[in-house]
Parts: C-alpha cells; structure tokens; sequence
C-alpha cells in the first residue's frame, strides 16, 4: 500500500443541534452601540496568526495509517450499527449522515465514502479532503503539521462547506431558531488552523438581527451588505455546493476500491 507523505511532486518539501466545531468556529461578542455602524476595516497592523483557529491533532503517523483506521470503523459500524452513535471515533458527527442516508443496509456507505488530496493553502503539503459521493460533500478536512494529521474540521448538513479552487473554504452553519453563519476562510500557511477572512450571521439573541464579525466582535450591519456578500457566497444546498468544490479541481478516490 502507498504510504502519503503529504508532499506534493516538485515541490521543496516533497463539528444534529450542536454548533461546537474543531475549527473555524469562535465566541464573538456583540457590539452594543444602540444603532447600526457600519463594520471597521481590518487594521493592516493585525496579523493573521491572531485569527487562527486551532487544529486537532490526531493519532495517526500519516494519512494512510488514518484511512486505514476510517475503513476500519466504517466496516465495524457496518457489521454493528449500534455502535455508531456512540464510538469515540475523530469524526464524531459527519459520517452519520452518510450512513443515515443509506436506509437499513450500512453496505452502501462502503460506495459513498471517498477522499481528496490536493494542497490547499499552496505551502508544498497535500491536504487530505475526506468526501461523500452523494453531492460530492465535504465531510472533514484534515491537514499535515510535522507531517502528522490534524483535523481542521468536520461538515455536516448543519454545519457545511464547500472548498473553491482558490483555496477559500466558505462554510454555512445553523443550530436553528434563525441562527446562521456564514464565513470564509483559509488553511494557516503552517497547516496548523483555519484563517478567517469574513464571518456574517444572524441571531435571534436580543433580536439583534445580521451582523458581520471582525476580531471576535458582532457589528450590526443593513440586510443590503449580507445581501452582496451572498452574490459571491451564496447559501449552501447540494446542488450549488456539489458545483462548486468539484470545480476545484478534486478528484474523488474511493474508500474502498
């Protein structure tokens, strides 16, 4: 079996309700001004490093001992349903769904189940893109630091993203009652976390209504500047998301093949 590196050829280095995720997702607080301002700049002195968010590392060597180890859980979940829910495997929500969506027979989750490599944040490493067929949904993506995996985040229905063929990983999340986000970002040059670059939303908490989020602060904004935000990232259904992460470029492998 092909042991993957993480290094690209020629190059000089060859998170159901819950809204709580490994990475990407942060505790913003509201601006209180009493009236609509318009969102600051991002100053130039601000460094990326400050809006990384951290990845997890995981307990493999490399992406093969980890896909080994996916196959491994996926067959025993096949074998043992029950066991889904409640095993302590890295993924914790985003297989569920393939598998739900497969009925009573968990075989079919064997056909579904795919990954991606391509190097996302240009620094010479493969990502590891973890996909379902179905829509060609992205399901996790996991990361080289040291040339050991790190898990970046994982995507459900709830919480879905979608990867552009710049790099740009634009997600949208809900955890109902009309809270929404809805953010870009992109893998740290170190693989190390995601970099935010814009993040809106909407809450019903105090009736606040869309913000657009700079530095960990929700500033109110006018419906009309999500609105134009949207004309480049639009809301996320399957349709639109699976054209979009195909068009980047990534060539689905099976699980199992």
């Amino acid at each position: 079996m092909i042991t993957f590196s993480g290094c690209v050829q020629g190059s000089p280095e060859s998170k159901a309700d819950e809204t709580s995720h490994t990475a990407g997702s942060s505790s913003a607080s509201i601006a209180t001004t009493g009236e609509t301002e318009p969102a600051p700049s991002r100053l130039p002195s601000q460094t990326a490093e400050e809006t990384v968010s951290l990845a997890k590392e995981l307990p493999y060597k490399d992406y093969t001992e980890l896909l080994d180890a996916l196959r491994e859980h996926v067959e025993a979940v096949i074998q043992q349903p029950d066991i889904e829910m409640e095993n302590d495997f890295f993924l914790e929500w985003a297989l569920r769904e393939p598998f739900m969506s497969c009925g009573e027979d968990y075989s079919e989750v064997r056909d579904k189940l795919g990954y991606a490599l391509k190097d996302l944040n240009q620094n010479g490493k493969l990502d590891l893109i973890l996909l379902n067929k179905e829509y060609f949904t992205v399901v996790a993506i996991i990361t080289l630091v040291e040339d050991k995996p790190y898990l970046l985040n994982e995507y459900w229905s709830r919480h879905s993203c979608v990867i552009y063929d710049s790099g740009v990983i634009y997600s949208n999340s809900h955890a109902g009652a009309g809270d929404l986000d809805y953010m870009t970002q992109r893998i740290s040059p170190d693989g190390s976390g995601f970099i935010q670059e814009v993040k809106f939303g909407a809450t019903t908490t105090n009736d606040f209504g869309w913000y657009k989020e700079i530095d960990g602060i929700q500033y109110a904004i006018e419906q009309s500047e999500f609105d134009e935000f949207q004309k480049e990232y639009p809301h996320l259904s399957y349709p639109e998301a699976e054209e979009i992460t195909k068009s980047a470029g990534l060539e689905f492998i099976p699980l199992f093949g």
